[in-house]
């Protein structure tokens, strides 16, 4: 009878699943690529909006917890959220579309406020759900539900990865519509199915409706042990989660793939997900601990990430589904055993105030590992030319016996292929906004995929950037790109600890190394160069 509890209970997870995939991965694929729109822009949309709705978590939480709807504590707030989010779903290629068209300030603004609604749907929902079977299981049997709720939420990925990729095949918008149009129509059945009597009626309320919620929060912070397992959380989601925004769009730049290859990495993913999840919640949590489920699902993840660096720096995509099946595996075994702990220091009559803190911790983790992971391509791009504009013997060519300035910025950027590397040019990067250069990037990258590369885009070059950062790589040196005269390899984003006024502190630090060649370009010269460079980014003076 738990079981058919629990499956049926899990419905709601597979519809979310199916969601995920579709807002934050093709949709985020498409309005990079097809439309042509920034990365950090699609971060902060995607990402950054849904994510930041997460701060209703504890105060829904808690509201659930003190005040219930004729005797229910979690089934209104279930369903008007769900229904919000439903709405949000049909309409989004639209307001995608729209966006995408005009990115002036006024249409982002309205954008973020769309995507912080359809957020905010998730958020209630899905935090009121998770209160549900907190209050539906107990302690001993937490590690097996998991396993259960969770894997259908994978199934639902892996089901609209596949479906997703079937139908997008040959893009167009029309079945991007279509598309996001049967995902709520599914919703709205597998949530209903989900949650209907499943949640009994009480009497007594589990917490007293007049608690204030700063009251309330003082229940989280009591305890040591609350306030380390939420830091420790933050900390590995937000890493375990800094590869979601990049993922799509490193196998469509980098690697070439089309849009039915890339939406199949979160069928890739999901399968080690689903797996780690499985194998965690099943055998693992029983023998070894739920504390030691997750320090190894952490372990799992380090050798993953450590694999897809080693892909990147080779440019070959054969061994890509292995690497992202492993992140997936390491993903699953933290999961299964981070919600059963923090199921586990839930008080009674507070579950959803306990899971609203985690939902929070989760959503913060998200925000800002999509944020960070997105856009510093193109803005690096710009910032060069900026500082080219400053130095322009690096923007020079050894001509046989003298050296020959070029008259053009002319940019190239390095595009993984099937039969080798290539590299676009961004013509006259100095005339080019921010967004000329993002919408030019994504233009190029495309036809490089397509095999509609001209001659003239991937000739002409005066100076080269490469980025192995998304991908993890924290330092390297390129080889210059003739006829260049200097190439500039881009690091990745990285906490690291600094001396500011006699202190240590910690700060984001990318590192880039310059190669040059001497004949053309001195040590002076180059150092020249980045220490504007660096005061450009710094400064965000683009």
């Amino acid at each position: 009878m738990k079981l058919a509890r629990n499956l049926r209970l899990s419905l709601y997870q597979l519809w979310l699943g199916g969601v995920s995939v579709l807002m934050l991965g093709t949709l985020n694929r498409i309005l990079r690529v097809e439309m042509g729109l920034n990365l950090a822009l699609i971060g902060l949309l995607l990402g950054g909006a849904h994510y930041m709705a997460a701060l209703v978590s504890i105060p829904i939480g808690h509201r659930s917890d003190t005040h219930p709807y004729r005797g229910y504590h979690r089934l209104p707030y279930i369903l008007a959220g769900t229904a919000l989010a439903l709405v949000t779903v049909v309409t989004a290629p639209f307001v995608a579309l729209w966006v995408a068209q005009d990115p002036s300030l006024g249409r982002l603004a309205l954008a973020f406020a769309f995507f912080f609604v359809e957020g905010l749907g998730i958020n209630v929902g899905a935090t009121t759900y998770l209160a549900l079977v907190t209050d539906e299981t107990g302690e001993g049997e937490r590690g097996r539900v998991v396993s259960i709720i969770w894997t259908m939420m994978m199934i639902g990925i892996l089901v609209a990865a596949l479906g997703g990729a079937a139908f997008l095949e040959t893009y167009t918008f029309s079945r991007l519509v279509a598309l996001f149009a049967i995902t709520a129509a599914a919703g709205v059945v597998m949530v209903i199915l989900a949650v209907w009597r499943l949640e009994h009626r009480r009497t007594v309320p589990l917490a007293a409706g007049k608690h204030p919620l700063r009251a309330a929060l003082l229940i989280l912070r009591r305890s040591r042990q609350t306030r380390l397992f939420f830091t420790f959380m933050l900390l590995g989601l937000f890493f375990h989660f800094l590869q979601d925004v990049i993922l799509e769009p490193f196998g469509g730049e980098v690697l070439g793939l089309g849009v039915r290859q890339t939406t199949l990495f979160n069928a890739y993913n999901m399968v080690g997900v689903i797996t780690g999840l499985l194998v965690g919640g099943a055998w693992a949590i029983p023998r070894f601990g739920k504390k030691r489920v997750t320090a190894l699902g952490n372990a799992i993840s380090i050798v993953a990430f450590a694999l897809l660096v080693a892909i990147a720096l080779r440019r070959e995509p054969g061994p890509v589904p292995i690497a992202i099946a492993l992140v997936g595996l390491g993903t699953g075994a933290f999961t299964v055993g981070g919600v059963s702990l923090m199921m586990d220091l839930t008080v009674s009559g507070q579950a959803g105030l306990f899971v609203g803190a985690w939902t929070l911790a989760q959503a913060l983790a998200k925000f800002g590992s999509s944020v960070l992971s997105g856009g510093i391509h193109d803005l690096v791009l710009r910032a060069a030319a900026r500082a080219i504009q400053q130095h322009p013997q690096v923007n020079a060519r050894w001509a046989g016996d003298a050296i020959e300035l070029a008259g053009d910025i002319n940019l190239g950027f390095a595009v993984a292929m099937p039969t080798g590397l290539i590299v676009p040019v961004v013509r006259q990067a100095q005339t080019k906004t921010l967004k000329d250069i993002s919408r030019t990037c994504a233009e190029l990258a495309e036809k490089a995929r397509t095999g509609k590369l001209l001659p003239d885009d991937y000739s002409g070059n005066t100076f080269t950037v490469s980025n192995l950062g998304a991908f993890g790589v924290d330092q390297f040196t390129a080889i210059i790109n003739q006829p260049d005269s200097a190439i500039l390899a881009v690091g990745q984003i990285k906490d690291r600890p600094v001396v500011i006024d006699g202190g240590i502190h910690v700060r984001p630090i990318m590192k880039m190394t310059l190669s040059s060649d001497h004949r053309v370009i001195d040590g002076a010269v180059a150092a020249q160069f980045m220490k504007t460079l660096k005061d450009i980014l710094e400064d965000a003076n683009f």
